[in-house]
């Protein structure tokens, strides 16, 4: 009767099932951290857009020139710059810096697995496919 080794079959598979679900997992987690990291890259594009058409910092350049008027008025400046921010945009901004650090914290374990796992099957890989062979 003749033997056949099982367990190299089942072994593959199980490997390509495990390439197959990390790089499902990888990929939507890059393309969760690439919409969170685009968003806020938006946020602070557009709120940089609106400080330059509003033309907030043109007024600071005025107290540059002169030490007397920034020791006199420094308040009333700070005040003018502080109502003239898009604080909509700031807040977003700093929301979208929470749920990002959220996202970060909350796959840190999945993300330690996958890392293992990825590990693992390179080791696999390096030691029982032949050279030359395809996956």
């Amino acid at each position: 009767m003749k033997q056949v080794d099982v367990t190299k079959r089942v072994m593959d598979r199980v490997v390509a099932w495990e390439r197959r679900q990390t790089a499902f997992w990888v990929g939507w987690f890059l393309v969760g951290a690439a919409v969170l990291a685009g968003a806020l890259l938006a946020i602070v594009w557009a709120g940089t857009q609106e400080v330059l058409r509003r033309q907030t910092l043109d007024m600071l350049m005025l107290f540059t020139q002169d030490r007397e008027i920034v020791e006199e008025f420094w308040q009333d400046t700070v005040m003018i710059v502080l109502t003239e921010l898009p604080w909509e945009m700031i807040a977003l901004g700093i929301f979208l810096c929470g749920i990002m650090g959220i996202y970060l914290l909350v796959t840190v374990s999945k993300r330690r697995l996958i890392h293992s796992k990825m590990s693992q099957l390179a080791q696999y890989e390096k030691t029982h496919i032949k050279k030359g062979a395809q996956p």
